[in-house]
């Protein structure tokens, strides 16, 4: 993963720099011995917490398929109906928000998101590269808080942020933007026609940028899988450079 690559190059950097002034020629052994430890011990730290992380995406991607699924068929629609019937994804959203909330306030991660394969409005020029959707940021995300969480609402309906009392983030657009080859895509296009299980079509986007956000992030990508077999979307969590720092 991209961030263990990055601290096992600072470590290593670290070392060289130490051994080759000589500063510790005498406890040189020990010293080398000590570091390999620390970070053996950091290795293991984040591969565990990104290994809890894809077994909670997993989950969200399956809890969020049901609701789907659900919800869709209250509105009398199949799962291949989504894309001809914009005018159900805002109340199809507001049903799936709750799961999203309770994901992000459950796991330490900086945001939660939900992309569904359909846009708003499909006759503009931009729709091919518009997707709806969800994206909520934690903006405390090292503090685990289910009492005081400081979520706040980067992508969506604003009438969404109303009806959960959330605050917009100033960069705040209606949909996502997606393209040929970013998380959306290669997700979608692995799930494709796959017989693999759920818990082998995600996939963790090394150094993401989403329109609108400042900062590249991790995200762990789960496709929307319908019981016939459609794909409805993509779900995971992000993970930004400072909570990386900050594990």
């Amino acid at each position: 993963m991209f961030f263990l690559f990055f601290l096992i190059a600072v470590m290593s950097g670290l070392l060289l720099i130490l051994f080759s002034t000589g500063v510790f020629s005498v406890e040189r052994n020990k010293f080398r011995i000590f570091l390999q430890n620390e970070l053996g011990h950091a290795a293991q730290s984040v591969e565990q917490e990104y290994g809890v992380l894809s077994v909670e995406g997993v989950l969200l991607a399956e809890r969020l398929s049901k609701q789907i699924e659900i919800t869709l068929d209250t509105f009398g629609l199949n799962p291949a109906d989504l894309k001809n019937n914009s005018q159900y994804l805002e109340p199809l959203l507001g049903q799936t928000v709750g799961l999203l909330r309770a994901a992000l306030e459950k796991n330490k991660s900086s945001g939660v998101f939900l992309t569904l394969n359909a846009t708003v409005n499909p006759s503009l020029i931009t729709a091919e590269s518009s997707r709806a959707g969800l994206f909520l940021k934690n903006m405390e995300p090292n503090v685990i808080s289910i009492t005081f969480p400081t979520i706040r609402l980067l992508k969506g309906p604003i009438s969404i942020a109303r009806q959960e009392d959330l605050d917009l983030l100033p960069q705040w657009q209606m949909e996502f933007s997606v393209q040929p080859g970013d998380f959306f895509f290669t997700t979608i296009n692995g799930a494709t026609e796959s017989d693999l299980p759920l818990s082998r079509l995600y996939y963790w986007d090394p150094g993401c940028l989403m329109t609108g956000c400042y900062n590249k992030a991790m995200l762990l990508c789960a496709p929307l899988i319908a019981s016939d077999g459609t794909i409805i979307g993509v779900c995971g969590f992000e993970v930004s450079a400072m909570l990386f720092k900050l594990q």
